[in-house]
């Protein structure tokens, strides 16, 4: 059963049960009067023998009872349709209104729009609720940034710390091939072997690949680490006639 449906049969049975014990005194007090007043009518027309008096005071009487009846029943009718109307607008209005904007609001975030913010109706516990729940889109949306950028880090460090293991092994490979003797002119000096020269320089590139992964794992923490939050907007007051923002499609 829906909130709405809820709400307009609590609503109902309070105004039944309202205007059902007032109706039901009214006619009560109604009744005795005329039972009270019909007994000292009557005992006064006794006195004086007037039987047909009497018998159209009767039919009076239960003519007007009858008239008295249906009015109450017509404006025990017309009451209840009426407060059954006018609480519904009122809980539509205060409850069921800004619970629909909030739930459409899930709606959105649940397909990935975390930035629209809720208008805000009141400031009652609803209107609490739903500036709480602004406040947590932005921290979801700067949840969801912090994810991302620890991700792209933890798989740069991943990739170095592969990329350095490799390094490492090609290093070691040049270092011996250079140690070793192989066909090397024992008439040239290592510092003018053309290869030499060749196998020396490589080493050091391979080394200086390591302290350049490192220094721009560095600068990328750095940089995903003093990152502001992004900017959420602002959610309308409704109650000071600002505009309603509309939601995305």
């Amino acid at each position: 059963m829906k909130l709405r449906t809820k709400l307009l049969l609590a609503s109902s049975a309070i105004v039944l049960v309202v205007l059902a014990v007032s109706e039901w005194l009214g006619y009560r007090l109604t009744s005795l009067f005329l039972t009270a007043h019909e007994a000292k009518m009557a005992s006064e027309l006794d006195h004086g023998s007037h039987g047909a008096a009497l018998a159209e005071l009767e039919q009076g009487s239960h003519a007007l009872f009858v008239r008295l009846a249906a009015l109450h029943f017509f404006h025990a009718a017309f009451t209840v349709i009426a407060l059954v109307l006018a609480l519904n607008a009122l809980w539509t209005r205060t409850v069921l209104r800004p619970l629909a904007d909030l739930l459409q609001h899930i709606n959105y975030m649940r397909r990935g729009t975390w930035k629209t913010p809720v208008p805000v109706h009141s400031r009652d516990e609803i209107g609490e609720l739903t500036e709480a729940f602004n406040e947590l889109g932005g921290q979801l949306t700067l949840t969801v940034h912090q994810f991302a950028a620890a991700s792209k880090l933890s798989a740069m460090a991943l990739l170095g710390q592969s990329l350095v293991t490799k390094v490492r092994s090609a290093t070691e490979l040049l270092r011996a091939a250079e140690a070793a003797p192989g066909d090397r002119n024992l008439d040239v000096s290592p510092a003018t072997d053309p290869k030499h020269a060749s196998v020396a320089l490589a080493i050091k590139i391979l080394n200086e690949i390591p302290a350049l992964f490192e220094q721009e794992f560095k600068r990328q923490l750095n940089v995903h680490s003093i990152r502001p939050a992004p900017d959420v907007p602002s959610a309308p007051d409704v109650r000071a006639g600002v505009s309603h923002h509309p939601h995305p499609r």
